[in-house]
């Protein structure tokens, strides 16, 4: 709009007004300048907007990813409680089988040493038997 004035100005002073058509041209060549500026703004303008269109899904990618992580490892400890409560359990398990091993092994002892005086009791109740015998048969 300058540029055109300053060429209708420039127009109507004739040549006096050559200066005016020197300013004309300089305020077309400044107007040209400023729309190129004004475009290339607007390039890096819209290029700067899908790169951070383009880095919001990325981060709700790696968002979504870091979800889904935090619910693999809740998981994967969730299982890891699940195993570690097994093997107390297991633990108990093996501690009460212990002990009735042991008592296994308490009445094994105890009927091995009643089987000893059983034992010795048979050898002496037969001992005492023929004695007996003997008695008996001089008695008779």
């Amino acid at each position: 709009m300058l540029a055109l004035n300053a060429a209708v100005e420039a127009a109507r002073a004739g040549e006096a007004g050559a200066g005016f058509a020197v300013v004309a041209g300089e305020v077309r060549s400044l107007a040209k300048r400023a729309t190129e500026a004004a475009c290339n703004t607007q390039n890096l303008l819209d290029g700067t907007m899908k790169r951070v269109a383009d880095a919001t899904i990325a981060i709700k990618s790696v968002n979504t990813d870091f979800e889904d992580i935090i619910e693999s490892a809740t998981a994967l400890g969730e299982r890891n409680e699940s195993i570690t409560q097994a093997g107390v359990q297991q633990a108990q398990g093996l501690e009460e089988i212990t002990k009735a091993i042991d008592q296994i092994n308490q009445v094994t002892q105890d009927v091995a040493a009643s089987a000893e005086e059983a034992a010795a009791s048979s050898e002496e109740l037969t001992g005492q038997a023929e004695e007996m015998r003997t008695i008996v048969a001089e008695l008779s």
